[in-house]
């Protein structure tokens, strides 16, 4: 602030308080001569540094301010972008596996085997085979397909120890596995009494401890048909990075024997959406009014971008929840674009906000990927995929290559623009420049800040590939607000009696008008136009929250 002080009366002093310096400093400001005296404002935007000292007799007959609002650039941006991020305190996961080192992506439908072209990695110990029994034969040995697992050729032998042979499966990785899973599989077991002989089958749990999920506890049986068994082994399936099942025959005693054990098209599912495609991740709470490491410090929301390859028929959208509430804010529900501005999201209504992404895999597609997310100013894309950037070069197979140029969306975000940093992944050289309400070009430097000396509303960024090597592989850009002056005043001496104020329900932080005059948020935004026959509406693109 710039105190500029026209004085009609005898010389007098002017000197800084000892409160922040620890010798005073007086200087004498002559008749009629123009004094500009620099203040230094205290964290909470007061100052004493300024003591003025008038001559008995004599007045000050002017005082004349002149005062320019100055942005303070704030980091506040939050990325999730790795498994301890997607599993962290405050997320919730339905059917996603986080711990993938490509991203977030959709849990396998089930994990099954049908057992047919091979035994799939099966381990088959004592007396366990891959085909079917001959003794029954292709029809009777194999419940779909051709092939099965089963226990010898005709009837199991005497005498099988109560240690048993087993059909053990490969590990399954079920790490981020969370809700209800049952195990499913067709059976044709023929076997002796309980008592004299047995069969079971177990599921080994985070502990590493195989488990008795299904004992055989009847009497004799030679079943000429199979039966769909089904075993709920949700306790041993979340959060188990060993998951494996297993068949058991054994033990049996000196005398009748059955055709054992015949295994086909085995599952493990989860309760739900078995045979569905989609799985959900909702981020944890963010934004001023958050509680937790992601409390905001500026109160207004940011631009969001989500870095994620999707491919075929697959989908990914994305909804904005209240924190609170868990409710969706209107304007933000079921999006699929990858970046959008938040700022028009009301922090006073909405004090903190979730993320929820929705993913949805299209048979034959893969699933889609999630390699981050990212609020409150970063755009990121790594461009695994089109990020729709225009220019003489076009995007191909993950970059831009060659020489020309590419230039970035305009971004337009509903804060002020204090300072950016782009963080790029390139080769074979080239020049990384941005404009600022549309002036000139300004090279920028990978990895560090470029601090503005006003202010700005938009920024758009251009690649100027320098070579046919050259290539621009992704991007990082934090784009950062700041604090702006909010009700500004002054008050000389310190008195409670205010000489200078900017206040009231319509005025929004001081240079940067963002408030209605009813005191709500006042945002720019664009307008689609649909009609109906001769009705016309007008439609905003963003969510407004009045």
């Amino acid at each position: 602030m710039v105190l500029l002080m026209l004085l009609m009366v005898q010389s007098i002093a002017l000197q800084p308080s000892e409160s922040l310096n620890s010798e005073a400093v007086e200087h004498f400001t002559p008749l009629n001569v123009e004094e500009t005296v620099s203040i230094t404002t205290a964290p909470n935007g007061t100052s004493s540094a300024l003591v003025l000292e008038v001559p008995v007799n004599h007045a000050v007959t002017g005082v004349d301010l002149s005062l320019r609002p100055s942005i303070l650039p704030m980091t506040d941006s939050i990325s999730w972008n790795s498994a301890q991020h997607w599993n962290a305190t405050g997320t919730t996961s339905d059917r996603v596996n986080y711990n993938s080192t490509q991203g977030l992506s959709i849990l396998p439908r089930e994990i099954s085997w049908d057992f047919e072209n091979s035994n799939h990695g099966w381990t088959l110990g004592t007396g366990w085979l891959w085909g079917y029994d001959s003794c029954l034969g292709q029809s009777g040995g194999v419940h779909g397909g051709t092939k099965a697992i089963y226990t010898y050729n005709c009837n199991y032998p005497n005498g099988i120890p109560s240690s048993g042979y087993f059909a053990t499966s490969p590990i399954i990785d079920c790490s981020s596995c969370s809700g209800s899973w049952y195990l499913d599989y067709w059976k044709r077991l023929g076997i002796e009494y309980h008592y004299y002989d047995d069969a079971q089958v177990h599921v080994k749990d985070t502990n590493n401890n195989w488990q008795i999920v299904w004992d055989h506890s009847g009497g004799s049986t030679n079943p000429s048909s199979w039966t769909k068994m089904t075993h709920d082994i949700s306790n041993y399936v979340n959060g188990n990075s060993n998951l494996q099942v297993r068949f058991k025959l054994g033990r049996t005693d000196g005398s009748v024997t059955y055709t054992g054990w015949n295994v086909d098209d085995v599952e493990i599912r989860p309760a739900s959406g078995g045979l569905g495609t989609g799985a959900n991740w909702t981020s944890s709470s963010f934004g001023p009014g958050a509680v937790g490491p992601h409390k905001s410090d500026l109160p207004s929301y940011g631009i969001m971008s989500i870095d994620a390859t999707v491919s075929g028929q697959s989908s990914l959208s994305w909804t904005v929840l209240d924190g609170s509430t868990d409710l969706p804010i209107s304007g933000f529900e079921d999006r699929i674009d990858h970046w959008a501005d938040l700022g028009a999201i009301d922090p006073e209504a909405h004090p903190s906000l979730r993320l929820k992404l929705t993913f949805d895999q299209a048979t034959g597609s893969p699933s889609p990927v999630v390699h981050g997310v990212h609020v409150q100013g970063i755009y990121s894309h790594s461009f695994s995929r089109d990020p729709n950037w225009t220019g003489s070069i076009n995007w191909n197979s993950g970059s831009y290559a060659g020489s020309g140029e590419v230039r970035s969306p305009v971004f337009t975000p509903r804060a002020p623009i204090s300072r950016v940093k782009p963080s790029l992944d390139t080769a074979g050289g080239g020049t990384f420049q941005a404009s600022f309400d549309s002036a000139s070009w300004i090279s920028l430097s990978s990895g560090s800040w470029h601090t503005l000396s006003e202010k700005a509303s938009t920024v758009q960024f251009k690649w100027l590939g320098s070579s046919s090597s050259s290539q621009l592989m992704g991007v990082e850009i934090a784009i950062d607000s700041g604090g702006v002056p909010q009700s500004p005043r002054i008050d000389l001496a310190a008195d409670g009696w205010r000489e200078w104020e900017l206040d009231g329900q319509g005025i929004g932080k001081w240079g940067w008008q963002d408030r209605l005059s009813t005191g709500g948020l006042s945002h720019h935004f664009s307008w689609t136009t649909t009609s109906s026959r001769n009705v016309g509406m007008l439609i905003p693109r963003d969510g407004l929250d009045s």
